[in-house]
């Protein structure tokens, strides 16, 4: 019976293990993507730290210069949890979507 307990434990963390893979995975993508899809419009700079980026329109058209930076976090999942750094820095947050200013 206890071999049979330990095969089950083991089952269920390699199990566990493969959906961190695989969240981590997809995470590292929809993060990607953002970068892609918004360095036409925006200075796109990853920080890594607390936020994955930060990001200013490349041109202000009141002021001629560039915009101001504003930090972003990309969560590939409407339900994904912010670190407690992540809440403690209050990045914006994009759940779920790519291109920034869009709902």
């Amino acid at each position: 019976m206890d071999s049979l307990n330990q095969l089950i434990q083991q089952f269920v963390q390699q199990k566990k293990l493969r959906t961190i893979k695989q969240n981590q995975f997809v995470g590292k993508l929809h993060e990607d993507m953002f970068a892609i899809l918004n360095t036409a419009e925006y200075e796109v700079v990853r920080t890594g730290h607390g936020h994955d980026f930060k990001i200013r329109t490349r041109f202000d058209p009141k002021t001629g210069k560039p915009g101001k930076w504003i930090y972003i976090e990309v969560k590939s999942s409407p339900t994904a949890p912010l670190s407690r750094l992540q809440k403690k820095k209050k990045p914006e947050v994009v759940r779920g979507g790519v291109l920034w200013g869009q709902t």
